[in-house]
């Protein structure tokens, strides 16, 4: 596990964004209703979903949750708290409203679980960025094959053209 700050800094910073590793669990949860008047619950799926509104929902719900209060989070994991003391600190305000009724507003989506290869290769991809500072763009074998001979060339131009501007910014702090 992470001990040091820096590297606890990092994973809270990143602990709410899909983007990040240490956020995909927010792409596992599904808000469930189970009837018209109930209200909404959470269901920790086994796979990372596609993130859709439900997951933007979440991510927005742990923003809020942590929002200026990042660096407690950061101390009370160094200083190995427990979960229920962490929840007690960090849940005061949010914890304490009350649930507002939600009417016929709430529509669902079905989750629907992504492919484990392909989060493998965004995973490979994030830490090739880190290490070389050259972003890559990742296609779908149909995206390619719906594509015409021009969106090739266009494609291939615009990634040249990316590869020789991030080289020469390179060129440039090493100087």
């Amino acid at each position: 596990g992470i001990k040091d700050e820096d590297g606890l800094s990092d994973l809270v910073e990143g602990l709410c964004s899909v983007k990040k590793k240490e956020g995909r669990w927010t792409a596992s949860v599904d808000i469930v209703r189970d009837d018209a008047d109930a209200q909404l619950r959470l269901e920790r799926q086994a796979d990372v979903g596609f993130c859709k509104n439900e997951c933007l929902t979440v991510q927005r719900a742990c923003q809020a949750a942590l929002s200026g209060k990042e660096e407690d989070l950061v101390s009370m994991l160094l200083g190995g708290k427990k979960l229920k003391d962490m929840k007690k600190k960090l849940c005061k305000k949010v914890c304490k409203k009350d649930i507002p009724k939600l009417g016929s507003k709430w529509k669902d989506e079905a989750f629907e679980a992504r492919d484990q290869k392909e989060l493998e290769t965004e995973d490979m991809m994030e830490k090739m960025k880190a290490e070389t500072g050259m972003g890559m763009k990742m296609y779908k074998r149909e995206d390619l094959l719906s594509m015409s001979e021009g969106d090739m060339e266009v494609m291939a131009a615009r990634e040249a053209y990316s590869s020789e501007r991030a080289a020469a910014k390179m060129a440039d702090q090493d100087l």
